[in-house]
């Protein structure tokens, strides 16, 4: 299961949209550049990497192959569309946050995560792409930037807010985000009036710009009416004078953007699932918190393919194993190929220890979509397990691992660095296995535990200048992450 945390995100939150046209328009405001030469690119994404250890460090981030594989694909579809101000954020990072709140929000050099709430709560593919659209423009524009910039130029201040908030509205184990919102608000100071209007500049923009994304893309920007409608519902009586908010509230955004759809409600607008898989993981989701909140369907033969996974995962959860078995095969015969359910009816073998069917199903969905990697991390665990290291080692090698260097490390490969650095202690490559298991303990936000397998690869014997040089700049990073507890490496020959 995972545990909950109840996250009040912070960093422009989504329930901030005001609509303009759909049209590509030239009335955008340009107020979100002028901070680009305050900052390198490099400093800029470690200050993005740095909040998002911050929330990996309190198990912030879901950790699931499946989930994090559809939230990265549908954010990429949608970011492929946008023009970035720098082109260091062009390399986008999408996360669920352990986050029944419905809420998402942006960080420096690229990384947006997306709660858990928001994902569940969305009616259709197109609500949740237009807070995605919505996101990925306050990062095309940095706004992050321009707000600090903004706010007296103080260069750390509304930084350390953010994660002061982030961190205390997680330990507050409370859907209230009233903490995190002070502890945010108190960043700005005397300024806020004046952070707050300059706030609303960057809304609008980043409203007008992500409707141009979800057309692009090719996604109904009706979803952002959708969407504003369910803030709508959930808020109401208690929206705070609008002078006071970072963002417009939701009534008078709904009657924009109803104006430029062309539409009063959405009520006769049709739940389309553009994306076969966007349902199977809002079942997924759910079950990983605890289906047992939910009210399942009743068993007939009329159940359709998502009704069906989620009498499957229900059972699978509570270890019914018999019954879970029954409904995976009956929603697989509604979709034979689909890799989202094949892989779900391995994972489901793979709980019962039943290696051997788990690995015949894996494999045919890896020779089916070769670039599916939470097919290859499962089946790598199942060889794992039944002790077959050649294969094992043959199949965590081709599971993809970041190439760019633009971005330190993504969260989600995690248990992939895990997987190669086991196949490197198999096959007694040490000093390859601790570079290995440092960077998947860092994606945890473990710095620390990051720098002592770093130490344990200094101490190697035998090491040759090139893996030295690798070591040292893991290092170098480690103390720009946090200078305070990891010392400045030293780069002379010999040290």
């Amino acid at each position: 299961m995972i545990s909950f945390l109840y996250f009040s995100a912070l960093c422009f939150s989504v329930n901030s949209y005001s609509t303009s046209s759909f049209l590509e328009s030239s009335n955008i405001p340009e107020i979100g550049e002028s901070s680009d030469n305050q900052i390198s690119s490099q400093e800029y994404v470690r200050l993005g990497l740095v909040n998002v250890l911050a929330l990996a460090r309190v198990n912030g981030i879901i950790q699931d192959p499946l989930s994090d594989f559809y939230i990265q694909q549908l954010g990429m579809k949608i970011s492929s569309s946008v023009e970035f101000s720098n082109e260091s954020d062009s390399e986008t990072y999408f996360f669920i946050v352990a986050s029944r709140a419905i809420n998402a929000f942006a960080m420096p050099g690229g990384y947006i995560g997306l709660n858990y709430g928001l994902v569940i709560n969305s009616k259709s593919e197109d609500m949740l792409a237009s807070v995605i659209a919505h996101e990925l423009a306050h990062v095309a524009k940095r706004h992050l930037l321009s707000a600090k910039e903004e706010a007296s130029k103080n260069s750390g201040l509304l930084i350390a807010g953010i994660i002061a908030g982030l961190l205390a509205s997680a330990s507050s184990k409370t859907t209230n985000s009233s903490i995190g919102n002070a502890l945010l608000f108190g960043s700005l100071g005397a300024s806020a009036e004046k952070q707050l209007s300059f706030s609303r500049k960057q809304e609008e923009e980043s409203d007008l710009l992500g409707l141009q994304y979800l057309s692009r893309s090719g996604y109904d920007p009706k979803g952002m009416l959708e969407f504003h409608e369910l803030l709508a519902s959930l808020t109401s009586g208690s929206q705070v004078p609008e002078y006071l908010s970072t963002h417009p509230n939701s009534g008078t955004r709904i009657a924009e953007i109803a104006l430029r759809t062309g539409h009063q409600t959405s009520a006769n607008i049709p739940v389309t699932i553009r994306h076969t898989w966007f349902p199977y993981i809002k079942v997924r989701l759910h079950a990983l918190d605890d289906l047992k909140e939910i009210a399942l369907p009743q068993e007939n033969e009329s159940l359709n393919s998502f009704e069906l996974y989620s009498i499957a995962m229900w059972h699978q959860r509570n270890k019914n194993y018999a019954k879970s078995n029954l409904f995976y095969e009956k929603t697989i015969a509604t979709d034979p190929d689909n890799e989202y359910l094949l892989y779900s009816q391995a994972e489901n073998y793979y709980d019962q220890k039943e290696f051997s069917k788990a690995i015949s199903i894996l494999k045919r969905l890896v020779s089916l979509y070769p670039y599916f990697t939470p097919a290859r991390i499962l089946l790598a665990q199942n060889y794992i397990e039944t002790k077959d290291t050649i294969n094992f080692c043959s199949t965590v090698e081709y599971a993809a691992l970041p190439t760019s260097s633009k971005r330190v490390i993504y969260l989600r490969d995690q248990m992939v660095f895990k997987l190669r650095a086991d196949c490197s202690l198999v096959k007694g490559k040490i000093l390859e296995y601790h570079l290995l298991l440092a960077n998947s303990i860092l994606a945890s936000g473990n710095i620390q535990g990051a720098y002592q397998q770093l130490k344990l690869a200094l101490r190697i014997k035998n090491s040759n200048e090139n893996e030295k040089v690798i070591i040292h700049k893991q290092l170098q990073l480690l103390h720009e992450l946090d200078p305070e507890n990891i010392p400045q490496i030293k780069t002379e020959k010999g040290q």
